[in-house]
């Protein structure tokens, strides 16, 4: 009996210390203000808060100035700090493309 509880409790320490140092699949780094970004447009360190008035409002959606992208209103993320963000990544071939815009909660 005292070898199985053992090993049940091996098994449970284990298991608990396989879920605290893994990473959250699904997640790339964290906003400022604790939110992870999703991996789908984040690579790494790719994301970061942005002033809106860095972007600048089109008929529709938004445009990217530093690379000429419009982003769509359907096309944009709900931002869960109610801030805008922004995931642009380094492309030998597109430069700073975006990958993802968030913007607050009244956007959508």
């Amino acid at each position: 009996m005292r070898r199985r509880l053992n090993a049940l409790l091996a098994v449970l320490a284990f298991a608990v210390t396989l879920a605290i140092d893994s990473p959250r699949p699904g997640f790339g780094h964290q906003a400022l203000s604790g939110w992870a970004y999703p991996m789908e447009c984040c690579g790494g360190e790719d994301c970061r808060e942005i002033d809106e008035r860095w972007l600048r409002p089109i008929k529709g959606g938004w445009l990217v100035p530093n690379t000429g992208e419009t982003f769509a209103y359907g096309r944009t993320k709900p931002s869960p700090d109610g801030r805008w963000h922004i995931c642009q990544g380094p492309d030998p071939e597109r430069p700073n493309q975006t990958y993802c815009l968030f913007t607050p909660p009244w956007m959508w």
